[in-house]
């Protein structure tokens, strides 16, 4: 069983790792992009920013993933994110701006 500190440590760690998988090995990611968009939530909306900004880093990169790959899932997926956002649950505001500025292309401040 992971302690307190090892389960922390691991969810800060993971948007990073993540981030750099879809950037570097995007056909490899590409494979996990369901997976991707079901598991980076919590990470979203963890009360820390560093891991905030961490998770919104790897959706930034999971977006580019998603709109190089021509594939007809792409609008399911689109359509997940703009879901989970339009909710809001437990988004913080900072937060939330970050995801609608990654879908936009620009920081909404």
């Amino acid at each position: 069983m992971l302690s307190r500190s090892q389960v922390l440590l691991s969810k800060s760690s993971c948007a990073p790792t993540l981030r750099e998988l879809a950037a570097n090995a995007p056909t490899v990611f590409n494979v996990h992009v369901p997976a991707f968009i079901d598991a980076i939530w919590p990470a979203l909306r963890d009360p820390r920013l560093t891991v905030r900004e961490a998770a919104v880093a790897a959706l930034r990169e999971c977006l580019v993933v998603i709109e190089q790959r021509e594939t007809r899932y792409r609008v399911r997926w689109y359509y997940k994110l703009y879901e989970e956002c339009k909710d809001g649950r437990s988004l913080h505001s900072s937060t939330f701006r970050l995801v609608v500025s990654t879908f936009c292309g620009t920081y909404v401040g």
